[in-house]
């Protein structure tokens, strides 16, 4: 069996029946992300999904698990991924005929895709396990009659197995990078003491300026402030062109309250008793993870963004013992400034017909410009080379060198 001979995927239909032993057993970044609360919450706001699981037998040991988002990716939202990131690479040769529409696997609204763990040391099992899982994603595929297949989010190291995997069927962008606060210090005094002079001084000047806007923070559960947030988000997303719809708001609110109850809190500004601002987070496996800003003024009137979305939570994750800040996509010269390291991302496409050799050519251009373009940006904004994952021969570059002697 340590070949992947004699291995079945079942497709289950619900989180909860999807046997337990798949979903992530660890803590680490973004483990969220792939649990089966998680999933469970996606139901819970009416999205249809498929659980892609691989026995070794019919009604045996379970290895991997892949989920499959049936309901189509909102046009335009992060999970439109053709018309977000593949549209402006290919241009006119974007044919919708072979791109749209698009079945997405691997994550449900998060900005990482976070796979449970394939066997240890057991390569030829990894590959056959992942060959089952993309053959049976391919299959449902063919069924609703999608033409490509994404798997967004994806980190390094799993995109760089699957390159090996898919080899020119596939096409990998490097995409918008996700942030990531380790929690390392004993309180947030430390922690503002350990900054270099300049940004010491940033933390202290924000915190001020919020202080003598007469705001009190206080860390109250979602359900209890759910009103109030609703039309805080609504007045956000309305000036920065998020979603305007009262109703769906308030159902992803309720939804995220029932489901994930006392996990989901909301780091509020109050004056005199009335919310002016809040971030919503999820506490789980050992992370903060942000989620919602809301506010009834433009974010830096008065440091509510940095105080709610940053300070508080880091304070709080010191506080409990927690491990990560999960900041998110977006942000990232104030992220990177405050102390979060950027995460490479990519997106895999597999679509139906075989791309020419001009839109490879596109595919491989973008790819190194994207690198470039970060790696300019750290200078800029820091005066220092990119990180290890940036730089020369960093992870980023690894894989863009397996993508090359692929298409050789």
């Amino acid at each position: 069996m340590a070949d992947g001979s004699h291995l079945k995927v079942v497709c289950y239909a619900t989180a909860a029946e999807v046997p337990q032993e798949v979903w992530l057993q660890h803590e680490g970044p973004g483990a969220l992300y792939g649990s089966v609360t998680w999933f469970q919450l996606a139901e819970a706001v009416g999205t249809r999904l498929s659980y892609l699981v691989v026995h070794n037998q019919p009604g045996g040991q379970a290895f991997g698990l892949l989920p499959v988002l049936l309901t189509p990716p909102r046009p335009g939202g992060s999970y439109d991924q053709v018309r977000r990131l593949l549209g402006p690479v290919l241009g006119r040769d974007l044919l919708p005929s072979v791109w749209y529409p698009t079945l997405i696997a691997g994550s449900w609204n998060s900005n990482l895709a976070v796979l449970p763990a394939l066997p240890a040391n057991e390569v030829k099992l990894q590959r056959a396990i992942w060959n089952a899982l993309l053959s049976a994603v391919k299959r449902i595929a063919v069924e609703r009659g999608t033409p490509c297949i994404a798997l967004p989010f994806l980190p390094t190291d799993v995109a760089s197995v699957l390159v090996d995997l898919v080899g020119e069927q596939g096409v990998f962008l490097l995409t918008t990078p996700n942030t990531l606060k380790e929690i390392r210090s004993t309180s947030f005094d430390n922690f503002v003491a350990s900054c270099k002079r300049n940004m010491r001084k940033m933390i202290r000047r924000e915190l001020r300026i919020f202080n003598e806007a007469g705001l009190e923070i206080t860390i109250e559960p979602l359900q209890q402030v759910l009103e109030e947030m609703t039309e805080l988000v609504l007045h956000s997303n309305s000036r920065h062109g998020g979603v305007t719809d009262r109703e769906k708001i308030q159902e992803l609110l309720m939804a995220q309250s029932q489901v994930l109850g006392d996990q989901m809190l909301s780091f509020c500004a109050r004056r005199q008793g009335r919310l002016m601002a809040a971030a919503n987070v999820v506490v789980s496996h050992q992370g903060i993870y942000g989620r919602t800003f809301g506010s009834r003024e433009d974010r830096g009137n008065h440091m509510e963004y940095f105080a709610l979305a940053y300070y508080a939570p880091l304070r709080y994750g010191i506080e409990h013992g927690l491990r990560w800040l999960h900041g998110g996509p977006e942000a990232y010269e104030a992220k990177l400034r405050r102390g979060f390291e950027l995460v490479p991302l990519w997106t895999l496409f597999l679509p139906a017909a075989p791309l020419t050799s001009a839109q490879r050519t596109l595919i491989r251009h973008h790819n190194e410009a994207e690198l470039e373009r970060w790696r300019h940006w750290f200078l800029q904004i820091t005066g220092r080379p990119a990180p290890a994952p940036w730089g020369e021969k960093g992870e980023i570059m690894r894989t863009l060198q397996q993508l090359a002697s692929i298409s050789g």
